[in-house]
This record gives structure tokens, sequence and C-alpha cells, in this order.
């Protein structure tokens, strides 16, 4: 919706960089004729995401006096364990997360499985993944100490070669 097009309907409008609904482009100057809704709201929007800043004593009917929930929920696996009421320390699975949050939505829609939304877990890291990446972080620090090792063994070998190359810099 752009604010000054003062209309209910789609127009085709010339935009240029900088104006809403105009992707960036790496050519200069460039223009694209684009279709951008009106900024009245008619009776084709079935539903509008809004904040209201000043809310008046008369409610608007069906625009100001329901309140609908979120339709979408978080994906990510922190995101979801906070809302579903664990700790951020809390060593929970993924499984443990959702089954907790379908219980409380079932418990709100008085069992009506229809109303339960997809959740798709991401960021989630399993025993597995975690297993590897501690196993790698281990040999990255054995093969820190083997280095600094030899280092130190060449160093006691050749006492003054590192004052020789100290003097040149």
């Amino acid at each position: 919706m752009i604010k000054t097009l003062l209309t209910d309907k789609r127009k085709k409008l010339l935009l240029k960089k900088g104006d809403k609904g105009f992707k960036p482009v790496n050519r200069k100057g460039l223009r694209k004729r684009k279709t951008v809704r009106g900024s009245i709201i008619a009776s084709d929007i079935s539903m509008v995401c809004v904040s209201l800043i000043d809310a008046k004593e008369v409610a608007i009917e069906g625009l100001t006096d329901v309140v609908v929930g979120a339709t979408h929920w978080p994906k990510r696996f922190n995101k979801l364990k906070a809302k579903a009421g664990f700790s951020e320390d809390a060593d929970v699975t993924a499984e443990q997360v959702l089954k907790v949050i379908k219980d409380a939505i079932l418990e709100v829609n008085g069992g009506d499985i229809k109303k339960l939304p997809k959740l798709k877990v991401s960021r989630y890291q399993t025993e597995k993944q975690k297993e590897r990446k501690a196993e790698k972080i281990k040999l990255i620090e054995e093969r820190k100490k083997k280095s600094e090792k030899e280092r130190a063994d060449f160093l006691k070998k050749y006492p003054d070669w590192q004052k020789k190359f100290a003097t040149k810099a």
C-alpha cells in the first residue's frame, strides 16, 4: 500500500529507486512500471495488519472490534523453546517442545486438530551434531598444542634464529 495513492484499487506507477515496492537494481537511474495498491481499504481486503495508535470509543465493526491471533509461529528452535516456557539452558529436544506447544494449542481450540499450525523447527542441534562440533574443537586444540611444541623445540635448537629476524623488522 502506498500512502499517497488515494484509491481502493491497484494502479500501475512508474517507480524509481527509494520508492516503496521497487526492488533495487545495479543500473543507475533505472525506473520500472509496477502495480501498487492504494491506501484506501475496501471490502476486497480480508485482513489488515495494523497497530492502533489512538483508539476511539466507538469500534469500527469488523476492523477494530476483533483481535486475531498470530497466524504464523516462529521456526527457530530457541524462539519456540522460549514460547513453550522452557528456560534458555534447559536440555530439551525439538519433539518435546513441539508436543508442549501442540498440547497448549489443542487446549485453547477445544481439541480441534484442524487448527494446529505446521511447525517446522530450524537451527536445532542434535546430540550427534554437538558431538561432532566438540570433536572438531578438540582436534583444533590438539593441532595448536602440537604446533606450539614444535615451535618451542625449534627455538631451543636454534636460539639465535628469532633474533636474526627481529633485527630486520
